[in-house]
């Protein structure tokens, strides 16, 4: 059955059901377990394109073996205005997320109660989701001021949702997140290709400090790279001037390194991730049911997804944690950025200029 609800529509996928769908209504919903909500950009407008974001989405947690509760937004019959999308976006966000701040009687809950409830909530957003999960996250903060909690409870309660995104340019700084953009995104291309120019301007200030200063740097401040690779990039010491020689290095070496900017988001500074070079879909991240790559993904591509899939299953087993103990275990971005550099080490430690495609992108 499907739900009339003006504005946005949510589903869950959920395999006792026809095409694995359940149509739900945010607004008697309640979100009680470790849950993925995925948020689609502006195609997403019905079902059937919401039940194919959240199979993409599937198919990362499968490739773990994680479990999680998975639901997924469309806009219901077209995409909003942008005031209307703030509109639906604050309603969408009291209906289903009013539960995790209250108690009955609309009390607020004790910080900890607050935070373990918000913790079950990780977030994937693709390209204008990041836009409605912008104005989720505002409306989320007038919700808990007007309920009376403090400043710094309030920082602290949104801090506790992890969110993915890809193909955004929302960034906010009220949340934890990782934050990918293809320097090859038809539409955010720039965006890419500016982590590519902050990338190297970190190395640049970091190359000739002394080893007692590099030892006081901020994490924000390091860029873990190859020897090889920052002696090649350092060496066109102009390339900020020269944006084509950058794009000759991210074209020709297949790469996906981790970076970080200040202490709640990290970033993939990527080559292109999909063989055709056009990646602002997300389809190329789906993995096969042996848990292998996509044919339409490079292989950075293949090395980003399995950055998503990494990042997906640190935040649903941090919220699983969260619910089988009393104490509060907080989301550990320090953690997570080690563990997504495990992952992209074998394809950074590769030789440069070996790893050209030669795949063909089949048409979907």
């Amino acid at each position: 059955m499907n739900i009339n609800y003006e504005g946005f529509g949510l589903g869950r996928r959920i395999n006792t059901h026809s095409n694995n769908w359940e149509s739900l209504n945010p607004d008697v919903y309640l979100i009680n377990k470790p849950t993925v909500l995925v948020v689609g950009g502006s195609g997403t407008e019905g079902i059937r394109s919401a039940n194919g974001n959240a199979k993409i989405i599937k198919s990362l947690l499968d490739s773990t073996n994680t479990n999680a509760e998975l639901l997924s937004l469309y806009y219901n019959g077209k995409t909003p205005s942008p005031k209307m999308l703030e509109y639906y976006s604050r309603r969408f966000t009291r209906d289903l997320f009013t539960p995790l701040l209250c108690g009955g009687g609309y009390k607020k809950l004790t910080s900890l109660e607050a935070c373990k409830n918000m913790r079950n909530v990780t977030i994937f957003a693709h390209s204008m989701g990041g836009e409605t999960v912008y104005n989720m996250i505002a409306e989320l903060q007038y919700m808990m001021r007007n309920l009376n909690y403090s400043e710094d409870v309030v920082s602290k309660v949104i801090k506790q949702i992890f969110v993915i995104s890809y193909g955004v340019t929302m960034v906010t700084p009220n949340v934890n997140y990782l934050n990918i953009v293809s320097p090859t995104d038809e539409q955010f291309a720039s965006s890419g290709e500016a982590c590519w120019r902050t990338m190297l301007m970190k190395l640049m200030r970091s190359e000739n400090l002394t080893n007692s200063e590099k030892q006081k740097l901020k994490p924000e401040d390091i860029v873990n790279i190859s020897e090889q690779d920052k002696q090649s990039l350092l060496k066109e010491s102009f390339l900020l001037d020269t944006p084509k020689l950058l794009r000759d290095f991210y074209n020709t070496n297949q790469r996906c390194y981790i970076m970080q900017e200040g202490e709640n988001e990290l970033r993939l500074v990527t080559s292109p991730l999909r063989v055709s070079h056009k990646d602002h879909a997300i389809t190329q991240f789906s993995r096969n049911k042996d848990g292998q790559q996509n044919i339409n993904a490079t292989q950075a591509g293949e090395f980003v997804s399995r950055c998503m899939a990494g990042a997906l299953q640190y935040s649903v087993n941090n919220s699983i944690a969260n619910q089988e103990i009393q104490q509060f275990i907080p989301f550990d971005m320090a953690k997570l950025r080690l563990g997504l550099e495990e992952i992209v080490k074998p394809l950074n430690e590769q030789s440069q200029n070996a790893i050209k495609s030669t795949k063909t992108e089949e048409a979907e």
